[in-house]
């Protein structure tokens, strides 16, 4: 967790005052968000594919397993923390549909707000590189920001390097 988190810090080292969209599971996405309210001026906006409970249940208390309580009081500070928190759905239990049209609707506030106040808009991802074909996944949420010509960044969980840090926790 700790090598992804400095990578993640790292590609958002030269943005100053980023104004950030994403939605908030397990892991990558929470790691994002924190990294994101780190940067004095940031603005972190989040993009649910369901009610706050249920996302957190789907989202992060399922996945975590038995880090789920840390992983949840995470999530919870985030939402506090965030600027915005947008609802795209109200469901029970997120489907493949719902994180599309979270992804896209994220996407379209992300390249709005990035034409408002003229600034290049910049896909931030953690991907492993799979080409998962599923619409939803990383890839797919990747292919979209490129037919839109957005630049990516890419970190690659595969390819970091632990020096000089602590895996353990």
């Amino acid at each position: 967790e700790k090598a992804v988190a400095v990578a993640i810090r790292e590609a958002l080292a030269g943005y100053a005052e980023p104004i950030a969209y994403c939605s908030l599971s397990w892991g990558g996405n929470i790691l994002f968000a924190e990294a994101v309210l780190e940067k004095p001026g940031a603005a972190l906006h989040i993009v649910l594919s369901a009610p706050e409970d249920v996302s957190c249940l789907t989202g992060v208390r399922e996945p975590a397993g038995l880090m789920a309580e840390t992983w949840v009081l995470r999530y919870e500070t985030i939402l506090a923390r965030a600027e915005s928190v947008k609802v795209v759905a109200q469901t029970e239990r997120p489907e493949v549909v719902d994180y599309v049209y979270a992804n896209r609707v994220m996407h379209g506030l992300a390249l709005l707000k990035g034409r408002q106040l003229q600034r290049e808009v910049v896909g931030v991802a953690l991907w492993d590189g799979g080409e998962n074909p599923e619409e939803g996944e990383t890839a797919d949420f990747l292919r979209h920001f490129e037919r839109e010509g957005c630049q990516l960044r890419i970190i690659s969980p595969l390819h970091l390097e632990p020096k000089g840090v602590d895996n353990d926790v």
